[in-house]
C-alpha cells in the first residue's frame, strides 16, 4: 500500500486528521479514553503507537506521564515518512521524549520479541493486512501486555464526513474544472489574449456554482478551502510571477487529489461488526485475550470502535 498520500498529508504539520480541536489534538471523550488506559500502566512502561502519523496518541500518553510522573518510554512507528518534530510546529520541544520510527508498518514490527508493555493505534489498524499486523503485535507485546486500538467505524460521522468530502473534491477536480479554469485565465490575462473575459466568466461560473453548493452545505471543509484557496490565488496573481501562481495553483490541486485518495483509503478500511469480529478473530488466533469491543464517541458522536486486547502470561 503506498503512502505517499499521507506523507504529504504528514508533512504539512497536521498532529491529527479527525475529530480533532482547535489546536489540531484529540479531546473529550477520545482523549479521555486514552488518558485512562495511559494511567492503567506500570511506571517506566514502554509504549509503541502504531500508524503514529505525527503523533496525537503519543503526546497524551507524554501529558499522562508527565502529570503522574510515570516515566514512559515511548515509540512510534508508521510506514510513511513520519519526521514529527521537524514538521510539527514547536515539534522538537513537542516530541522530546519520544522516539519515531519512520518507514515501518505494522506488519513489519523491527523490534525484538516481548519488548512493549503495550502497543497502541488509533486509526492505523484496520489499514494494511490485519493478520500480519496483529501477529506482529502479539508477538512485540510482553506478557501481561495490553494492546488499545480505536478504529473506524462504517456508520461512523467521520466516515460520513468523508464520503461527502469525497464527492465534493471529485466535483471541484473532474465536472467543475476549477483549478483548470484558473490556470486558463491566469495564462489569458497574461498574454492578454482576447479570450480573457470568456476565460473569466467560465471560472466565475464554476467559483459560483462553489458557493451555491456551500450555502447549502456551509460545513463542508473541502468546499470552504478550495474556495478560499481560488481566492487567494487570484490575489497571488498581483503579486507574484506567472510561474509562480501556477506552480500553486498546481499544488493545490494535488493536495486535493491527495485527500480523495485518503478520503478513499478511510471509506474502504472503514469497519463493520463483522469486520471488526474477524480482527478480533485474528487477535484470538494470535494468543491474545479479546475483551468486549465497544463503540468510540467524540462530542456525542460516533467515530470509532475500541477494541482493547491482553497478552496473557502464559503465551
Amino acid at each position: 500500500m503506498s503512502s505517499d498520500h499521507w506523507d504529504q498529508f504528514l508533512q504539512t504539520g497536521a498532529i491529527a486528521s479527525c475529530p480533532t480541536n482547535a489546536e489540531g489534538t484529540y479531546d473529550l471523550e477520545l482523549e479521555q479514553g486514552w488518558r485512562k488506559f495511559f494511567a492503567t500502566l506500570d511506571q517506566g512502561a514502554v509504549i509503541l503507537d502504531v500508524g503514529t502519523g505525527n503523533g496525537p496518541i503519543l503526546l497524551i500518553a507524554k501529558n499522562v506521564s508527565e502529570s503522574d510522573d510515570l516515566k514512559f518510554r515511548l515509540h512510534g512507528a508508521d510506514r510513511a515518512v513520519i519526521d514529527p518534530p521537524r514538521h510539527v510546529p514547536g515539534g522538537v520541544e513537542r516530541y522530546s521524549g519520544i522516539t519515531f520510527h519512520p518507514r515501518m508498518p505494522t506488519e513489519k514490527l523491527a523490534f525484538s520479541s516481548e519488548l512493549f508493555d503495550a502497543v497502541t493505534g488509533q486509526f492505523a489498524l484496520e489499514y494494511g493486512d490485519p493478520t500480519r499486523s496483529i501477529a506482529e503485535v502479539a508477538r512485540v507485546l510482553k506478557p501481561s501486555g495490553a494492546a488499545r486500538f480505536v478504529v473506524h467505524h462504517e456508520r461512523s460521522i467521520v466516515v460520513e464526513t468523508a464520503r461527502q468530502s469525497t464527492t465534493h473534491a471529485k466535483w471541484i477536480l473532474e465536472e467543475l474544472e476549477v483549478f483548470e479554469k484558473l490556470e486558463r485565465f491566469v495564462h489569458m490575462e497574461r498574454i492578454k489574449s482576447a479570450a480573457i473575459e470568456r476565460a473569466f466568466a467560465k471560472l466565475e461560473e464554476a467559483g459560483k456554482a462553489m458557493t451555491d453548493e456551500l450555502r447549502r452545505v456551509p460545513e463542508s471543509h473541502v468546499l470552504n478551502v478550495t474556495v478560499a484557496a481560488v481566492q487567494n490565488l487570484l490575489d497571488l496573481r498581483r503579486r507574484a510571477s506567472p510561474q509562480f501562481v501556477g506552480a500553486e495553483i498546481d499544488a493545490k490541486r494535488r493536495a486535493l487529489r491527495a485527500a480523495v485518495v485518503r478520503m478513499q483509503d478511510l471509506l474502504e478500511h472503514a469497519c463493520s461488526p463483522e469486520k471488526v469480529a474477524t480482527l478480533e478473530s485474528i487477535a484470538s488466533q494470535a494468543g491474545l485475550t479479546v475483551a468486549p469491543r465497544e463503540e468510540q464517541r467524540h462530542d456525542g458522536n460516533l467515530v470509532g470502535w475500541i477494541l482493547l486486547w491482553k497478552k496473557p502470561i502464559s503465551c
